[in-house]
This record gives structure tokens, C-alpha cells and sequence, in this order.
């Protein structure tokens, strides 16, 4: 059987940069912030995630997280 040894956690924040003038579609940029603890829970990450988002110029649209994990036999 295996067994999933978390590794860690990749946030990623879509942000919307504006609308298309042409195609009047949004425009959705992306920043990235990596070398997340694995342990790190869902509410301190959605927190973090907001307040680096109340930095940048473009409001934030979603969240999102990328969980890496090594998998061993068992």
C-alpha cells in the first residue's frame, strides 16, 4: 500500500488585470507563492493569500492551492 508523504504547498493568487478591450473578456494574471509548509492550514493560507493581496495593484478573484506529495511504498 502507499503511503503520501506531503512535501509541501504552492499558493496561487488570480488576480484580475482588466478587461479585454476586444473581446470584452477578463483579463486574469497570476502570482505564485511557493515553498508553502505543508502543514500549513486552509484558513492561514486564505488569510495570507488576502493580505499579500492587499498589496498589489489587481484585486484578487481566487485562491488557489497545489499540495505536492512523495508517494512510498508501505
Amino acid at each position: 500500500m502507499a503511503i503520501e508523504n506531503p512535501i509541501g504547498k504552492r499558493l496561487t493568487l488570480k488576480l484580475n488585470k482588466g478587461t479585454d478591450p476586444e473581446t470584452g473578456k477578463v483579463i486574469i494574471g497570476s502570482l505564485s507563492i511557493s515553498k508553502v509548509k505543508s502543514e500549513a492550514s486552509a484558513d492561514a493560507l486564505l488569510t495570507t493569500a488576502n493580505d499579500v493581496a492587499g498589496l498589489l495593484l489587481y484585486p484578487l478573484v481566487d485562491v488557489q492551492v497545489v499540495s505536492t506529495v512523495e508517494l512510498l511504498e508501505g
